[in-house]
């Protein structure tokens, strides 16, 4: 699912372990992206997995399954000159650094509690993602013109609402 961005609105809410490093503004509303003005370039927001499938057999029968699965990804396309992306490099330079390991062996890190997509005119939240990590650094890249970074969220359970 894709949207013109004049009057749709991502934001990410932070998590309490990452508030400190931010400003009283961010830390109080999340990381808004969007909107008329803006430097980003788009938003994607996919699930991992089909809903339903569909098998059948040689002999014409059939069985429709059902997946619960509502894992997936939101990919924000935005320039790299933002103010946006910055906080998100930041953000993921932070989680990098705080990597702890506890007694049993696994990494401490708090998830982005949730990203919403908002249409701004009518204020509906056109869909939300639970618990979504960055996936990885964005790629960097150097022309004779500002060029656009993908931060690619993994997200634990997302829900399109619709428009």
């Amino acid at each position: 699912m894709i949207y013109s961005l004049t009057h749709y609105q991502l934001t990410i809410q932070i998590p309490d372990s990452m508030k400190q490093y931010l400003s009283e503004d961010i830390k109080n509303k999340g990381l808004i992206i969007g909107g008329s003005g803006s430097y980003l370039e788009s938003i994607e927001i996919s699930q991992s997995t089909d809903t339903w499938t569909v098998k059948g057999d040689a002999t014409g029968s059939y069985i429709h399954t059902m997946n619960a699965d509502r894992t997936g990804e939101v990919t924000v396309n935005i320039s790299q000159l933002s103010e946006a992306s910055n906080i998100l490099r930041n953000l993921n330079n932070t989680y990098f650094n705080k990597i702890e390991n506890t007694k049993s062996g696994f990494i401490n890190l708090d998830a982005f509690p949730l990203i919403t997509l908002t249409n701004i005119k009518s204020n509906k939240v056109i869909a939300e993602c639970k618990d979504c990590f960055i996936k990885k650094t964005v790629n960097k890249s150097i022309t004779a013109e500002a060029s656009n970074e993908s931060w690619i969220f993994t997200c634990g359970e997302i829900t399109i609402k619709g428009n």
